[in-house]
């Protein structure tokens, strides 16, 4: 017995998910890590004569950190989409770098010392992140969690609950047995990326004075 219409199975919710985690392990990266570092960076830019050739240098690479690192990342980016935000920072940074050349003076060399460390920084925290993956097995723990007996939610929005769940040659139920309709894939997508990330809070709550009296 098998579903009449192409329905999504455990393997491909397992697919969906992945993308999801991966798309929100690189947006977390870009404005919890890089995003800080840059605004940093053009905040210890110098403040250079007029009368330097390399001001107009400084004054572009000052700008453009700020507005890079000030952009709110929207939580739908795609993975894709998120690696050409990122690439805009490289360009920006070989870009001045290129300006700047191979001048002396303390301006350029602030300049090729911030396209260094920040070039570094995308290097190490974003483009050697590890990949994050959802298994089947994952997905189904997602769903014990949302709906631990009778397929009753637990939590105010429980993981979007399979249309159809049976033992695909006798009928019988099975909670392995598990497809979800097409339509159900955008639902599927908002519901991983509110789910809470790394950085959002959990775990015991700090104990206080009075908790000791």
């Amino acid at each position: 017995m098998a579903p009449t219409v192409a329905m999504l199975t455990i393997n491909d919710v397992s697919r969906i998910l992945t993308e999801e985690a991966r798309a929100k392990h690189a947006r977390w990266i870009v404005a919890k890590r890089l995003q800080p570092l840059a605004a940093q960076a053009a905040d210890l830019l110098p403040i250079v004569p007029r009368r330097s050739q390399t001001t107009p240098v400084v004054s572009e690479l000052r700008q453009g950190l700020r507005r890079w690192a000030s952009r709110k990342i929207p939580d739908n980016w795609s993975e894709g989409e998120v690696e050409q935000f990122v690439a805009t920072l490289v360009d920006l940074l070989d870009s001045t770098g290129q300006q700047a050349g191979a001048a002396s003076d303390a301006a350029a060399q602030s300049v090729q010392r911030t396209r260094k460390h920040l070039g570094e920084a995308v290097r190490e925290l974003f483009d050697a992140r590890q990949p994050r993956t959802v298994s089947a097995n994952s997905v189904q723990k997602y769903l014990g969690y949302s709906y631990p007996t009778n397929g009753e939610p637990r939590y105010a929005e429980p993981m979007p609950y399979p249309q159809l769940s049976y033992h695909p040659d006798t009928g019988e139920r099975r909670t392995w047995a598990l497809y979800w309709s097409p339509d159900q894939e955008e639902e599927l997508r908002r519901w991983y990326r509110r789910r809470p990330g790394p950085g959002v809070g959990g775990g015991r709550p700090r104990k206080t004075d009075t908790d000791n009296k």
